[in-house]
């Protein structure tokens, strides 16, 4: 039989990166938070990822990511 397979949103890469990020966009989480704001910003579903990321408490550093990516 086919197995399930799990598909992720480039949203919920967003948040599961900036949920280990671990409030540092400056090592290897960060920085690909940084790129996939870069890459995908324009098409981001906004407030979903805004929504989430206060529930996660990572809103903060969601700013500071969308500063640095300049999205």
């Amino acid at each position: 039989g086919l197995g399930m397979v799990r598909v992720s949103t480039i949203e919920d890469l967003l948040l599961a990166k900036l949920e280990f990020a671990d409030a540092d966009l400056d090592g290897l989480q960060g920085r690909d938070i940084v790129r996939l704001l870069f890459t995908y910003g324009g098409t981001l579903d906004e407030a979903y990822v805004r929504r989430h990321a206060e529930g996660l408490g990572v809103s903060a550093l969601l700013d500071e990511a969308v500063r640095r990516a300049g999205s």
